[in-house]
């Protein structure tokens, strides 16, 4: 019998890239013992090398790939960069939302960590001219004589471009033809090199004496701040839980007043985690609102770490923190927005999420998932408690306190013991949860009764601006939507006038000076003038639609020559380079009366403001979203935490069409649950969260501008769904994408989008079903032509 040689040593590379699985790599034998999950190395893929984080070692190797296996080039550490938690964590998100494993690797850690190599030319031969050759060509090569070290792809591309003789293949594509024939002929050569990082030479860690003590006035003023009954029970409670290194999810509801809210709230959680030796993640919507957090419990706690983890920081200073927290001991409190989740924190113990309800968790691009249930899910991994705070919580969140599954951190006054639900819970009547109460003063002026100004503003509105612009208080007028008006509409056919590619009414904008009135795409940004007759039945009757913040601005300053009005929006911000909270503070805090859109609530409120109006309490909920009331609510209420207590005329005034609406009354009253009750109700009869998971099979571009083609797949997924044993999954469409959407899912480029939506009772139900789903043959054919995405929890 022949000796057979032994099987080469593997180990299983995840790049990150949208692929689904790892690569199969050799690793030399003087580098096995560092060649540990979670270690990055640096592999050719391709013709490039890339930089990918082992996840498996000793894997045999795949019988189709013997004889063809590449070796790593570099291990780029010493320890894992990513722990074994997250690595199963980011397995286990890969395959519950069908996204690829790398493509969440992508996500999951700074691209200035895990980056792609640059080609780099070098000199073969000592130059010498040879007949034939160009002064290009010649060029080149001398650049090559003169480094050593070869150049740069980009750097030659410069450097052709900056110099006359070469200036006619400066061309990306003529100087890549001339690159080929010289390597071709073997005067120079190509190779991929990783780029080193730059890092910052600043230290972020200092962790000298990191012993925290709550002393008598910290206990103090937390004990007044959870105070309801003169008693300390919930700060003791929360000091328990978090110390007893369990799984929890906690709710606290945080005052809709105040300059803090639960700021305070979030330093006991500090103190409590601290003390016990482990380390903090609190998440925050808002940058502004990370730097704001970080900021002040660095002041309040100075002999303990606090770094800030989010988008704004440069890619140097980004990777140098992560790579600082790697090495980290504990504790260290992360403040950050989405992308601190998958931090390596040293040794977790809590982790909070300020504003859960807030939309911005949920991530806009690929993967689209959702910060909150992304925390919860680590903090189960790590078998930690996390603590949600909200003024009012998600409709998900309060249903999971009344089901018993989280826990109220403030019940109400005798609440009683919270039950263990098993199935889908009870009626939230029944359960005795805290009182919510929205404490801001909110009277809602009927539009149906009151005739409007300017087709903008009631008498009630105008009484309330001129009081304050008389006494020197400030006004917030809030339309979310920019321009003058919504679109232009022509009054014979009912179209709006529309964007040819993004196929959305184009946004209009009226101007007397030098740009004169014109026409602007929210989505792709072209402009045009605005057309005299309708482009689809060549009508004369083109009007505005819809009010826009450039409409409001003209009529309050018509009203209120002498009045300082600043508007905050979008638009503003691009015109004067200035970003909200960099230098504008000054003027919005000089403002007698501010017209602005949600822009507003990411600046500090306004310090004498004292009055918030909304126009058109109607305008949002347009959107076909089973959420639009919950976000409505979510907005009202961070508008009416903007208003300063300390004014006794603070007030909030809402022009409704409809105000009878429970949202409107909840807000009225001041108590919350009414709202709740009634949302949980529709959403129980109707099939949507919480009771039943949804995904939504979003389909685009031209292989699916055939209508026939998603008929075709919607009848494919019935039969398949039919014939699948266990719970009945509903699909529901398909309907033509909403423009609200994500870009992947609205008409594009002229070409068609479409929406399949997958209910199910449960997640392993909607999770067998989308299994079944994706083995179809033409769903197989469109996800590989970019044409189909699933999207589990869609917002």
């Amino acid at each position: 019998m022949p000796h057979s040689s032994p099987l080469p040593i593997l180990i299983e590379v995840l790049l990150p890239k949208p692929l689904a699985h790892p690569f199969h790599y050799l690793i030399p034998d003087e580098w096995q013992a560092r060649a540990v999950p979670g270690v990055r190395a640096v592999v050719p893929f391709g013709h490039e090398v890339v930089t990918g984080v082992i996840v498996h070692t000793g894997a045999p190797p795949p019988a189709a790939a013997r004889g063809r296996l590449r070796s790593i080039q570099q291990l780029v550490d010493d320890t894992p960069l990513l722990s074994a938690e997250l690595l199963g964590l980011l397995r286990q998100l890969a395959d519950d939302y069908f996204v690829p494993w790398g493509e969440l690797l992508h996500a999951a850690i700074p691209a200035s960590l895990l980056p792609t190599g640059e080609r780099r030319y070098h000199l073969v031969q000592p130059a010498q001219t040879q007949p034939g050759r160009s002064r290009p060509a010649q060029h080149v090569i001398a650049l090559l004589q003169r480094h050593p070290k070869g150049l740069s792809h980009a750097t030659l591309v410069k450097h052709c471009a900056t110099t006359s003789t070469t200036r006619q293949t400066s061309g990306t594509t003529r100087l890549t033809s001339l690159l080929k024939r010289l390597i071709t002929t073997k005067q120079i050569s190509v190779t991929w090199q990783i780029k080193p990082l730059k890092l910052e030479k600043q230290p972020f860690l200092n962790q000298n004496n990191t012993t925290l003590l709550l002393d008598n006035g910290l206990k103090s003023e937390l004990s007044s701040h959870f105070n309801v009954n003169t008693t300390t029970g919930e700060l003791h409670r929360l000091t328990d839980m978090i110390t007893a290194k369990k799984h929890n999810v906690l709710v606290y509801l945080t005052p809709d007043h105040g300059p803090k809210h639960g700021d305070q709230v979030y330093l006991a959680a500090a103190a409590a985690t601290v003390r016990a030796g482990r380390s903090l993640l609190l998440l925050a919507p808002e940058i502004s609102r990370v730097e704001a957090l970080a900021g002040w419990l660095q002041n309040q706690m100075t002999s303990c770490p606090v770094i800030s983890l989010h988008s704004e920081l440069t890619s140097s200073i980004l990777a140098q923190r992560w790579l600082a927290l790697r090495a980290a001991s504990p504790p260290v409190i992360v403040v950050g927005s989405r992308l601190a989740l998958f931090a390596p924190l040293p040794s977790p113990g809590l982790i909070v999420v300020d504003e859960e309800a807030d939309p911005l968790y949920k991530q806009e691009e690929r993967p689209r998932l959702h910060a909150r249930d992304l925390a919860i899910r680590r903090g189960e991994q790590s078998n930690i408690p996390v603590l949600l705070s909200a003024r009012a919580p998600s409709v998900e969140t309060y249903w999971q306190c009344c089901a018993g599954r989280y826990h109220w951190l403030t019940p109400g006054p005798g609440a009683g013991p919270e039950p263990e639900i098993d199935g889908p819970g009870p009626d939230p009547r029944s359960i005795n949860a805290p009182p919510l109460i929205s404490t801001g003063r909110l009277v809602v002026i009927d539009l149906r009764t009151e005739p409007l100004s300017d087709g903008l503003l009631t008498k009630p509105l105008i009484d309330a601006l001129a009081a304050r612009v008389a006494r020197g208080e400030q006004s917030l007028l809030f339309v979310n939507r920019r321009g003058y008006a919504h679109s232009l509409i022509c009054r014979d056919c009912g179209e709006l006038v529309r964007c040819a590619d993004c196929r959305i009414g184009l946004t209009y904008y009226e101007s007397a000076g030098a740009d004169g009135s014109h026409l602007r795409c929210r989505r792709c940004g072209v402009r045009l003038s605005p057309p005299t007759l309708c482009p689809h039945c060549q009508g004369h009757r083109l009007g505005p639609l819809g009010t826009g913040t450039q409409r409001v601005e003209n009529a309050v300053r018509r009203r209120w020559p002498d009045a300082r009005i600043v508007r905050v929006d979008r638009d503003v911000a691009v015109q004067s380079g200035r970003e909200i909270g960099s230098g504008a503070s000054d003027a919005l805090a000089a403002a007698d009366v501010l017209i602005g859109t949600q822009r507003c609530l990411h600046a500090p409120p306004p310090p004498r403001l004292s009055l918030v109006a909304v126009l058109d309490a109607e305008l949002d909920l347009s959107h076909p979203d089973f959420r639009a009331e919950e976000r409505q609510l979510q907005l009202l209420i961070r508008l009416q935490g903007l208003l300063q207590p300390a004014i006794d005329s603070s007030i909030a005034l809402v022009q409704s069409r409809q105000p009878d609406r429970p949202i409107l009354q909840a807000l009225t009253t001041g108590r919350l649950e009414a709202f709740y009750t009634e949302e949980i109700a529709q959403r129980r009869s109707l099939g949507y969260p919480p009771f039943r998971r949804l995904a939504a099979l979003l389909l685009r571009g031209r292989p699916v501008a055939n209508r026939a083609i998603v008929d075709q797949l919607a009848s494919a997924i019935r039969e398949q769904l039919a014939a699948q044993q266990g719970e009945a999954v509903e699909l529901w469409g398909p309907i033509p994408a909403p423009p609200t959407s994500h870009t992947s899912m609205t008409r594009h480029g002229n070409t068609a989008a479409w929406e399949l939506l997958l209910k199910a009772e449960t997640a392993s139900g909607l999770h067998r079903s989308l299994q079944a789903v994706t083995r179809l043959p033409l769903a197989v054919r469109l996800r590989e032509a970019h044409a189909m995405e699933i999207e589990v929890d869609p917002a």
